[in-house]
């Protein structure tokens, strides 16, 4: 079995590979479908690394005594 990074990486020396043995699989459709997967991946760490930026100012928010209800709210 291939890896994704070897694919992407080798994608036109797979390919050739198929039509040599006479596959019958769609590497475009998997390069497309692992370009989608990284930016989700991408946009899901953006997302956590918001959250936990969010969390540590709620704490230093409650240390410091003000209100951070507003804050809580919008982290969930």
């Amino acid at each position: 079995m291939l890896s994704l990074d070897f694919i992407r990486e080798n994608a036109e020396l797979v390919r050739r590979a198929i039509e040599d043995k006479g596959g019958g699989v769609d590497l475009a459709r998997i390069l497309d479908l692992d370009t989608a997967r990284r930016a989700k991946l991408t946009a899901m760490e953006g997302l956590k690394a918001e959250r936990n930026a969010g969390s540590k100012e709620v704490g230093r928010l409650q240390k410091s005594g003000a209100d951070a209800s507003q804050l809580k709210s919008r982290m969930k």
